[in-house]
């Protein structure tokens, strides 16, 4: 689905083999993030992706002064989204993990300050989209998820570049979240950074915040009928997160907030489970054009739809999970 020129074929509706019309330069970002993680579980060359982020800082980076902007003119949106410059981040720092490119980590420091100039500095609020390209308010909330993405990619930035004022910005938003008790939102991109925070800087408002985000949810992730693959990321990012609580003496506070077996059992019951989206041979067979599906990932309930970022979601939940469990 990754054309030459670094774009995507967006996705699929595989009955008729007809191409989704339209594109989503956030989920281009979030998706090459997960090209990147599967690659490299595989041991292959991450040559492929360097296509998929220069199409993004040659066609979507707005740069102005020492900021920048991922911006979307799909159908003139005509809008910069919070979650959109942090889906860049992602890609470009997971990149990094395996491979040098000056130009990559300049463009990606540029857009965590153009992060930062959506966060108010003092009550650390977020403002979620401006207008392209006069940097305008549009929307100072579209949905929730934005902030957990924002507090990640920051996140992993400070990971390869050590700037202070990253994870600064990253613990003020997370005391934000603690407060306005975000773990109601059982948010995978929260869980995410919870995990990757803890290893950083192990506290026990993280710990609880982390568990919080998915203790309740068990039952309902357990016994949930659609394949739903961000569960699996937000269970294996908990996963982490109570080993590393469990590594800095913090059994009391995990045995009184989850229960480890369950977790464990609920992640193995999910991670079977979502395989009922994949194109195994004998469900490709009955599509119009089984080859161009087969060993792809699907929704259900979408009308079968194949798109980059279900397949995404659904590969960054087994890689993490053949991570930790070596299966």
């Amino acid at each position: 689905m990754l054309l030459d020129t670094g774009k995507y074929i967006y996705g699929y509706f595989p009955h008729f083999d007809n191409e989704i019309g339209f594109y989503n330069v956030l989920r281009h970002s979030s998706s090459t993030y997960a090209l990147i993680e599967g690659l490299s579980y595989l041991g292959k060359s991450l040559q492929p992706v360097e296509k998929a982020i220069d199409y993004i800082i040659l066609n979507q980076l707005f740069e102005i002064g020492d900021k920048a902007y991922i911006f979307d003119d799909t159908e003139e949106a005509n809008e910069i989204k919070l979650g959109q410059n942090a889906s860049f981040i992602f890609a470009v720092c997971e990149y990094l993990k395996h491979e040098d490119n000056p130009k990559f980590l300049e463009s990606a420091q540029k857009v965590a300050k153009g992060i930062l100039s959506m966060i108010d500095e003092d009550t650390y609020e977020t403002t979620h989209l401006l207008n392209y390209p006069d940097l305008s308010v549009k929307e100072k909330f579209r949905i929730i998820y934005y902030d957990g993405e924002a507090a990640l990619a920051l996140l992993r930035l400070y990971q390869k570049d050590e700037n202070e004022l990253w994870l600064k910005t990253v613990e003020n938003l997370m005391d934000r979240f603690i407060e306005k008790k975000y773990w109601q939102y059982h948010d995978h991109w929260l869980g995410y950074c919870t995990n990757e925070l803890v290893q950083i800087n192990p506290q026990d408002k993280y710990f609880e915040f982390g568990i919080k985000n998915v203790n309740n949810y068990l039952d309902y992730i357990k016994n949930r009928e659609t394949t739903f693959p961000t569960f699996l990321e937000m269970l294996m990012a908990t996963y982490r997160l109570v080993q590393k609580a469990k590594d800095t003496g913090r059994e009391e506070l995990v045995n009184n907030l989850i229960d480890e077996q369950y977790l464990i059992d609920v992640i193995n019951i999910r991670a079977d489970y979502q395989r009922v989206g994949f194109f195994y041979p004998e469900i490709a067979m009955y599509f119009k054009n089984p080859s161009r599906i087969l060993g792809s990932f699907f929704i259900k309930h979408h009308g079968y739809r194949v798109r980059i970022d279900d397949i995404e979601h659904y590969l960054s939940g087994y890689v993490q999970y053949q991570l930790a469990f070596n299966r």
